[in-house]
């Protein structure tokens, strides 16, 4: 009887802290049109990119946390699963993400990723898209 007095005391707290905090959004400052941060990193190989590498073609800078991480990993093997419909249609793939050279590497070999990652551990990159939010979480599953 204690387990569920405890349990049902975890949820109503849960609803509690839902309720006071609302939901945001995050959204970058750059709207469609204005011109694109240039930026310098360096890839899973230890490779220097530059956007102006990528001048006068598609690009998709696709900014995620962490490498390996649930939601992290399946949008990436999504990207790499359509790898090669993108490349028809002539648009590359950068990944950006804090993590470390090494880390990228990582999980490039674990999911075989055909892309490029950058590690953004400074987060220059990522600043200069103004693309980091805090996460908010809204209660417990």
């Amino acid at each position: 009887m204690a387990t569920k007095t405890k349990t049902a005391v975890k949820k109503k707290a849960a609803k509690k802290t839902a309720k006071k905090t609302p939901f945001k959004n995050y959204a970058t400052q750059l709207k469609p049109g204005d011109t694109a941060p240039v930026f310098t990193g360096i890839d899973q190989n230890g490779n220097t990119v530059t956007l102006r590498d990528y001048k006068g073609k598609k690009l998709v800078l696709y900014f995620y946390p962490e490498d390996d991480t649930p939601t992290c990993t399946k949008q990436a093997c999504n990207l790499r699963d359509n790898y090669s419909l993108l490349q028809k249609k002539g648009i590359e793939i950068i990944g950006v993400s804090e993590d470390t050279v090494a880390k990228h590497k990582k999980f490039e070999t674990k999911f075989n990723l055909p892309f490029r990652m950058i590690a953004d551990e400074q987060h220059n990159i990522i600043n200069a898209y103004d693309v980091w939010g805090k996460k908010i979480f809204m209660g417990v599953i």
